[in-house]
């Protein structure tokens, strides 16, 4: 299972693209905690009203993964 971590280089600039690319997406529904992948992923789920599959793919593309 992939690892997303805010102290990992490409955390940052992976959210500010997410922020760009999806206008509705804030920093709480960006926020990491360790060990929660799950969450933020239910969280960007819910938010951007996709399926798992296409939260993990949209991760992904992003370059977080």
């Amino acid at each position: 299972m992939p690892t997303y971590s805010p102290t990992q280089p490409n955390w940052p600039l992976a959210c500010q693209k997410l922020k760009e690319a999806y206008g509705i997406l804030n920093d709480e529904d960006l926020r990491y905690e360790p060990g929660q992948e799950q969450q933020l992923k239910a969280r960007l789920a819910l938010r951007l009203q996709r399926d798992p599959l296409q939260i993990q793919r949209l991760l992904e593309s992003f370059g977080i993964s």
